[in-house]
């Protein structure tokens, strides 16, 4: 290639790196996620959610949404910021039947959105397709409810031998807490 044509390509090389930067490509109109809450989402697509985000804590709260140990009154269910440069959120639950908290830090999320399949009046889903991160579930051996959490294969690598020691498999770990907390792989919830 002579000097001439080569001049000729960085130039066009160079127009196209500064088309770029004075006009960068649109976001998608789908992206609404701004920061790390919810509550736009939460407040269009599930009436009745009970939900909050405390950015300074880097909490989102979950309570009053289910009664998980079954005794009648509702528990409070957080993921709770780990902070750093690419924040995760471990599980954080308070039973109100012992007022005991279990945190679960080997649980974590980097978007602990809840599945859109959830509603707050106890309608669970029959079936999950496991694309977001947290969601509740109805056991079909019982009316057990259980908190799934569906972990990235980083943390699910990390934690390898913390879930090991709980019997899990599966990248997808389903809680429950009638009989104290009990652990299990989604396939055999």
């Amino acid at each position: 290639m002579n000097g001439k044509k080569l001049l000729i390509r960085c130039k066009h090389i160079l127009l196209l790196m500064v088309a770029g930067w004075c006009f960068p490509p649109e976001l998608p109109a789908q992206v609404e996620f701004q920061g790390n809450s919810f509550q736009e989402i939460y407040n269009r697509d599930y009436p009745g959610i009970q939900y909050s985000y405390d950015s300074e804590k880097q909490v989102h709260s979950y309570g009053n949404n289910w009664d998980l140990d079954k005794d009648g009154k509702k528990d409070q269910v957080w993921f709770v910021g780990t902070g750093g440069a690419h924040l995760y959120f471990f599980l954080r639950v308070e039973l109100s039947s012992s007022g005991k908290t279990h945190s679960f830090p080997f649980l974590e999320l980097d978007y602990p959105r809840l599945d859109p399949g959830v509603k707050a009046n106890g309608n669970l889903p029959d079936s999950l397709a496991f694309n977001f991160p947290f969601f509740i579930i109805q056991s079909t051996k019982n009316a057990d409810i259980g908190i799934g959490v569906r972990l990235d294969n980083q943390t699910f690598i990390a934690n390898q031998k913390e879930l090991k020691k709980r019997g899990i498999k599966s990248p997808v770990v389903v809680l429950s807490f009638i009989k104290g907390v009990q652990f299990s792989d989604i396939n055999s919830w």
